[in-house]
């Protein structure tokens, strides 16, 4: 059969459609599998309906292997759909190399030639073989000769297809062969082949389709005129042959009816015949109802306006029987993905914001002619607006979920487990969450070689875990979530962990660090010689792992897009892998900054802090070690570089001591500051030096010209909105400049001796605070852990509305509060921009005003609870030699909004009828009485009969004493005698607390803490003060239950 030699346009609409019918069927034939032979029958059919559409394009494009290959996966989902064959693992694992097969011949044409479909076509033939009867058998055997009116035969059809088609659901008694002219019907009617044929498929069984390059005209010259491209189909259908032609639109001529042994019969006639036998009118009527309601069917394929004539079909100068090159040549990006799919709503969004763009800029064209300046700032303020609304929108485009790449593990994972004899659970959560299309086509290949790792690596083989009083089937999880403008995705597994002395022994033998250097190493810092360039732990090579490439390449991959991999690890218990990546690379939030007058940028993504240090400080907080300049930044050894060596290219050895390095004289230049911006680079944290920071903004980012893409400093360019070009930052490239090492946190002596507490001290756990101040000179604290984010917003944005002030925020309403609305504390005065600390309360979003935000500091600082306490504020500390007032935000927000509270009561407090048929009771473990009392406080307050202990020994006591009327409990982490960890591992182990809730609350948190509290027994992490969140997840404990893994 000959290649179609048309429109490239056409054959890419072809691919694209099929390349959609594709994406879904891995999954739909899984599922098929896990229903067996209780299947449902939507499922099959809708995966018959794919195959069988591919099939129908495939006689037109003169795709043979294509044809093929459908053909026979159509024959198979038939016969399963009829019950004739059971859906069992081997017919799914044929279907689904068929199914790959196919995927990799739409979505790579080039690679067809290279594919041999030859053993899938005889798995096919070997499992139908099974299932034929004799008849069948031999109508397999027997070919049916379709001709032309001319003799000439144009298809070649064995009887069992013409037979199945005809008993088909859309099938019918008649069998029409259907001629059509590529130029007469269908280009100069306005219509595509696909199109046509996607008519048909609507309309009938497809059996076959051709081009017939043997009966095309003269292309050329003064026959262009009459030329012709005859377009052959068979079908089958349940349409009579006096109503064909209206469906088709096309003279009778050019519909042939075909009789059982291939002829064509005479249409005229059989129309004739059947007018004969008419029913009455009414009758007549009632009979052609059914048929009108394919009619709508038919018009959805029909062509677009008029207006748009279509592409030219064949070029002028082109021979029916010369392909040209740029068709014979199918190019890779004619199936890649150039295109997404745009939610109406959004255009329509889209195109409001442009009209919005158009009638501000014409306000702003009139106010500059006026010269009214309030009325040219008020038009600025108006397109600043809906430029940052359109960017949004467009940017919302650009976003597809990650369940595209999710899916694809269900089929990796069953795989490899019956390859290696395992027993996993595939777990997959926040399939919803959106990235960029760039990140998205991405992420693909590094995620694949995690899962594999954990599959081949980290869980054991079911004997292996029974014998460890493990399940003996592993979970594999595999999340994305939202956090902190970033999404996060964690691919945990429950096996046999990371063996550091393999990891140690490795490294040794490899020569990539001394004995002495692994000593001083942290787990992490250990664990991170995996990412090193031929590093593998595997004791044999497979064809899974173990060859020493891979995880580097997954780094290396990960970090180029922004992003950042961490490993936490439990030898036992599992690893879990967390990728943190940016939601686009397209348009960044960026930290501007200079050095010698010249403007960089880092991307807000790689920015963790910004600190400023006196010149007079900075002399005892950077010191020399080593060759290496390192600040003390809250227990640990930061690494410091200046900007300016990076762009000099002098290394910091070079410098004899701080003060040459820091250049400034704390004498001569006490007043100076030094302004370090603290970056993560993949896993590594060090601080660049810089002249001055200037602004936060978001930049749309130019890439290198290639006179400076070997610079490693630097990622991309972008223009700001002076026009002159700044460049961002690589900052994984100037670490490696640099010759960057992670250096370990300060363990000094005075610190163990710090952490001994006397048994008749209040023990206090470490809070990170967010120091901001609202009138002028009083400072505040909010607990960090409370706060979503911190905006900067103008207060001509602020509307009054209701008696409550709110503002415009990323397509909603944020209200806002002050904290001189509650509590009797300075007001904050008049200026033309504000801080927001946005949190949550009363299930929504809401925003505190503020006018300036100090700094972030952790302290364990003693907290009065009762000199300063008033709505709005829960105490006071000293912080900083100053006294400090600690704002409450629920309580700020509930004061000034009570109703919100009831709201949210409605939601988390108990209600004890509908719960269980007693009053819930909560046990709080914790040793701090501050904590204690404001736990009891919102839990009683909430409902709940609160029993309290001091620390874990006694809480455990207490459990044991009350083992049949708690019903929940709360425990802090840190705490003398027992700490949080050891308490729920001996609960754990008392067999009456096994399905008991135990929920952490604390401080200490991250991947580490989390891990390990999972291995113990701890159901969930929340952080002390957040009330809300904790009677939430109280409630949902106690109604649910606890998660049975």
């Amino acid at each position: 059969m000959a290649e179609y030699t048309g429109d490239d346009e056409v054959l890419q609409i072809f691919y694209a459609e099929s390349k959609e019918h594709l994406d879904g069927m891995e999954d739909d034939l899984l599922a098929l599998e896990k229903q067996g032979v209780d299947f449902d029958s939507d499922l099959v059919n809708r995966i018959f309906r794919a195959v069988h559409t591919i099939k129908g394009g495939c006689g037109f494009f003169g795709l043979e292997k294509l044809s093929s290959l459908s053909h026979s996966m159509e024959n198979i989902l038939d016969r399963i759909r009829k019950k004739e064959l059971d859906p069992n693992t081997n017919i799914i694992n044929s279907l689904l190399r068929g199914a790959d097969h196919l995927k990799g011949m739409v979505n790579d044409p080039d690679s067809t030639d290279s594919i041999n479909i030859e053993p899938d076509l005889a798995a096919f033939k070997k499992i139908l073989s099974g299932s034929f009867s004799k008849e069948e058998k031999k109508s397999l055997k027997e070919n049916t000769d379709i001709k032309l009116p001319d003799g000439r035969v144009i298809f070649t059809v064995n009887k069992y297809d013409f037979e199945r088609a005809k008993k088909a659901e859309k099938g019918g008694n008649h069998v029409y062969l259907i001629e059509y002219d590529l130029i007469h019907d269908i280009e100069r009617k306005g219509k595509t082949p696909w199109s046509v044929i996607d008519e048909l498929l609507q309309l009938a069984v497809f059996i076959d389709s051709k081009v017939d390059i043997d009966g095309v005209g003269e292309l050329s010259g003064d026959g262009m005129l009459k030329a012709s491209i005859p377009f052959y189909a068979l079908i089958s259908t349940i349409i009579e042959t006096d109503l064909i032609y209206d469906f088709l639109g096309l003279d009778s001529s050019k519909v042939h009816l075909i009789s059982d042994s291939g002829e064509i019969t005479d249409a005229s006639q059989a129309s004739a015949q059947s007018e004969s036998f008419a029913p009455m009118p009414e009758i007549a009527a009632k009979r052609e109802e059914p048929v009108t309601e394919v009619l709508p069917e038919v018009n959805t394929a029909a062509p677009g306006p008029a207006a748009s004539p279509p592409p030219p079909l064949f070029s002028v100068a082109e021979k029916a029987n010369e392909t040209p090159p740029e068709i014979k040549d199918i190019k890779k990006s004619a199936v890649e993905t150039s295109s997404v799919r745009v939610n109406v709503t959004l255009l329509d969004k889209l195109m409001s914001l442009a009209g919005e763009l158009v009638l501000a800029r014409n306000q702003l064209i009139q106010s500059t002619t006026s010269k009214e300046m309030e009325s040219i700032n008020n038009s600025t303020q108006r397109i600043d607006l809906i430029t940052a609304e359109l960017q949004e929108a467009i940017m919302a485009t650009r976003m597809q979920a990650i369940g595209i790449v999710f899916h694809k593990f269900t089929r990796i994972v069953r795989d490899m487990a019956r390859d290696l004899n395992k027993e996993v659970r595939l777990v997959l959560d926040g399939e919803e969450v959106e990235l960029d299309k760039s990140i998205i086509e991405s992420i693909g290949d590094p995620l694949t070689h995690l899962v594999r790792n954990s599959l081949d690596h980290g869980i054991e083989m079911p004997a292996i875990r029974e014998g460890a009083g493990k399940n003996k089937q592993g979970t594999l999880r595999i999340s994305a979530f939202h956090e902190a403008g970033h999404v996060i995705i964690k691919i945990a597994d429950d096996g046999a962990g990371i063996r550091l002395d393999k990891v140690k022994a490795k490294a040794l033998a490899q020569g990539l660090c001394t004995q002495d250097q692994l000593e001083s190493m942290s787990e992490k810092e250990i664990v991170k010689f995996i990412f090193r360039p031929g590093f593998s732990t595997a004791e044999k090579v497979t064809d899974i792992s173990g060859r020493g490439v891979g995880m580097d390449v997954v780094h290396t991959n990960l970090t180029k897009l922004g992003g950042t991999v961490d490993i936490d690890t439990v030898v036992g218990s599992g690893t879990t892998i967390t990728i943190k990546l940016p939601l686009t690379l397209a348009i960044i939030p960026s930290l501007l900054l200079s050095v010698a007058a010249e403007r960089f940028a880092i991307p807000q993504v790689n920015l963790v802090e910004l600190v400023r240090i006196s010149s007079s400080d900075a002399h005892h907080k950077i010191e020399k070690i080593g060759d290496a300049m390192v600040m003390r930044l809250r227990g640990h050894l930061l690494p410091l570089i200046k900007l300016s060596d990076v762009i000099d290219d002098k290394p910091v050895s070079d410098y004899k001591n701080p003060a040459e390095f820091i250049g400034l004289d704390p004498e001569l230049d006490g007043t100076k500051v030094i302004n370090i911006a603290v970056v993560q680079a993949g896993s590594l944290l060090y601080g660049l030096i810089v002249d001055s920071l200037l602004d936060s903004c978001e930049i749309v980012v130019k890439p290198l010209g290639r006179h400076l893409k070997k610079c490693k400093a630097y990622a991309a360019a972008t223009i700001l909105g002076d026009g002159r070009v700044a460049l961002i930052l690589d900052l994984i490239g100037i670490s490696q400049m640099m010759e960057l090492t992670e250096i370990g946190s300060e363990e000094t002596e005075e610190a163990s001796s710090e952490a001994v507490v006397d048994e008749n001290t209040d023990h206090r756990d470490k809070q990170t605070l967010l120091i901001v101040h609202n009138g002028e000179n009083e400072p505040f604290g909010i607990p960090l852990g409370l706060v979503a984010r911190i905006e900067k917003i103008k207060s001509a944005d602020i509307e009054n509305i209701g008696g409550r002030k709110a503002i415009k925020y990323r397509d909603g309403i944020l209200p806002l509060f002050a904290l001189e609305e509650a509590a009797n504390v300075m007001a904050r005065g008049e200026a033309e921009t504000l801080v927001v600390v946005v949190f949550k309360a009363g299930g929504r979003e809401v925003g505190l005003m503020l006018s300036d935000i100090v700094d972030i500091v952790e302290t364990d600082a003693k907290v009065d609870d009762a000199t300063y306490k008033q709505p709005g504020i829960f105490g006071s500390a000293v912080i900083n030699s100053r006294i400090t007032l600690l704002i409450d935000l629920y309580g700020l927000v509930y004061h000034l909004m009570p109703h919100w509270r009831d709201e949210k009561g409605r939601e988390v407090n108990i209600q004890p009828e509908t719960v269980r048929d007693h009053t819930p009771t909560v046990l709080i473990a914790e040793d701090s009485k501050f904590f204690m009392s404001q736990l009891r406080g919102f839990m009683e307050e909430a409902g709940y009969i609160v029993l309290t202990a001091e620390d874990g020994a006694v809480a455990l006591n207490v459990l044991n004493a009350n083992s049949a009327d708690v019903d929940i409990v709360l425990t802090d982490i840190e705490m003398p005698n027992l700490d949080g960890f050891e308490f729920t591992e001996k609960a754990r182990a008392d067999g009456r607390f096994a399905k008991l809730p135990i929920l952490a609350v604390t401080s200490i948190a991250g991947s580490a803490a989390e891990m390990k509290g999972k291995q113990v027994g701890l159901d969930e992490y929340l952080i002390k003060l957040d009330r809300d969140e904790i009677l939430e997840r109280c409630s949902h404990y106690l109604k649910n239950g606890r998660r049975q893994e």
